[in-house]
């Protein structure tokens, strides 16, 4: 007689400091009143230590363990969602946020075009712990596992990541994300960052939100104003990344920078021309090649899918739904891309709906393409 599967159970806390304790007890009551870790050693204001107490302060009947910092935004149905998360993926680490300048955020952005509500974490830098879930099973040892690796870090997002690549557990990140990045100021002097898509609104839907985007070995990544792809090389599961110039890839896909230049110099010749005495004119260019990228990769077999098998067209309800987190996720390529870039972060304020409007022309015109790539920019 087969035995039946473990009941699956998530608990949960919020990791804080005491100057930011206020906001973790509004968190926490938000949610059902979870639990509030504190920093056990406030001086140092050190996430990867207070990170340690949170993994273990999980619940003797749990399966899974959810860990909150204090400075998000959530859904309100966002436990709901994570229950959801670990019953379809019970032996990952998931994440319900990736920033807007990550290669992670990229990654989501790529895997929501693409129709999906997960993505395989990119193997090449951080797993994102503003919002994680990880299995109970692994704590124990991840304690010990960080608390050597105390000695010498202090980025809890490092240190998962690393022990997460030593026991080979796979990681996810949630499309879009489920929490926000709040405005309270960083203890340890990070810049505000937002999600490359946050799910606010109504509750998600839609046979999408299964279906996990993996295998990718193209990516498009605007990055401090400039446009890459991340290029996976060797073997799948050697998960060796590299990322190149847009421009040194785009023959691989039937473009030719070149013309594609001129049909955006065409286009937006008008709009654009204020800028050139500035500097500017080639992160705009960069920021409509990017959703040019991210309209046609998904059709061009760069991405592997796993779940529901899509079942004809989405109902109007769930296609308004799936356009609304598009533009979302295009709405956040520029602001992402001009930090630490060349450009202040103010360079375009006050025209983020006509920045919209450049990355939603780039993105319809590589869903244009769609097999025929060739032909893009050659009109």
């Amino acid at each position: 007689m087969t035995a039946a599967p473990p009941r699956l159970s998530l608990d949960g806390v919020v990791m804080t400091h005491p100057r930011r304790s206020h906001a973790a007890r509004a968190l926490s009551a938000a949610l059902g009143d979870l639990r509030v870790v504190m920093d056990p050693h406030p001086g140092g204001s050190n996430a990867l230590i207070t990170s340690i107490e949170a993994w273990g302060a999980y619940a003797p009947d749990a399966t899974h363990h959810l860990v909150l910092q204090d400075d998000v935004i959530v859904r309100p149905d966002l436990l709901a969602q994570a229950r959801r998360a670990v019953e379809l993926f019970p032996d990952a680490a998931l994440s319900f946020y990736a920033n807007w300048d990550s290669l992670n955020g990229a990654a989501a952005r790529l895997a929501l075009m693409a129709g999906c509500g997960w993505v395989e974490a990119v193997r090449w830098e951080f797993f994102p712990t503003l919002a994680t879930v990880l299995p109970v099973r692994l704590l124990d040892e991840y304690g010990r596992f960080a608390e050597a690796a105390a000695q010498v870090h202090f980025e809890d997002d490092e240190v998962l990541f690393d022990f997460l690549q030593v026991k080979g557990v796979p990681g996810y990140v949630s499309v879009p994300a489920l929490v926000e990045h709040g405005d309270l100021t960083s203890l340890v002097g990070n810049p505000k960052r937002r999600a490359a898509c946050y799910g606010a609104g109504e509750p998600l839907r839609g046979p999408g939100q299964d279906r996990l985007a993996h295998s990718l070995t193209l990516c498009p990544f605007f990055y401090r104003g400039m446009a890459f792809l991340l290029v996976r090389v060797g073997e799948l599961d050697d998960h060796a990344w590299r990322y190149v110039h847009w421009s040194r890839v785009a023959p691989r896909l039937g473009l030719d920078p070149v013309a594609l230049r001129r049909r955006f110099d065409r286009e937006f010749a008008a709009s654009v021309a204020p800028w050139a005495s500035q500097g500017q004119t080639e992160f705009l260019f960069s920021l409509w090649v990017v959703a040019l990228l991210l309209g046609l990769i998904p059709r061009t077999g760069h991405l592997k899918i796993s779940g529901p098998p899509a079942s004809g067209a989405m109902s109007e309800a769930d296609a308004t739904q799936h356009q609304a987190l598009i533009a979302a996720a295009l709405g956040t390529l520029a602001p992402g891309a001009l930090m630490d870039s060349a450009l202040p972060d103010d360079a375009f304020a006050g025209r983020s709906e006509w920045l919209l409007r450049i990355a939603h022309d780039g993105y319809e015109a590589g869903r244009e393409a769609g097999g025929g790539v060739g032909h893009v920019g050659l009109t």
